[in-house]
């Protein structure tokens, strides 16, 4: 096997050219001092928003647990994407600079 460094190398490499698509788990990133799962923050931000019921959703919700219980009641599909815009946008102008420069990047590399 090669060695660790050249693996990331090549990943990165691989990234830029294209050939991979980075894919990063919903539990992967977390905030603040207790590891807050982001994406199970802006799922819940997400559910308050549409007021789903946020007891009918599990104790860390994910997008597809919120969006099946909009869906499921009727919601329309643009509806809860606008709203995790707003959800998205309010977080990051709460001051995490680190993660919006994270998740512009990600954006800029898909």
């Amino acid at each position: 096997m090669k060695n660790s460094d050249q693996f990331w190398e090549d990943l990165l490499a691989f990234i830029k050219e294209g050939r991979v698509i980075p894919v990063v788990g919903e539990r992967a990133v977390t905030f603040d001092a207790s590891d807050t799962v982001l994406c199970g923050h802006l799922a819940l931000d997400l559910a308050r928003r549409l007021k789903i019921a946020v007891d009918r959703l599990g104790a860390v919700p994910t997008f597809t647990d919120v969006a099946c219980e909009w869906l499921v009641n009727g919601g329309r599909s643009s509806e809860m994407y606008k709203h995790l815009y707003y959800a998205t946008k309010s977080f990051f102008q709460e001051g995490h600079t680190c993660l919006a420069q994270c998740w512009t990047l990600a954006f800029q590399m898909a």
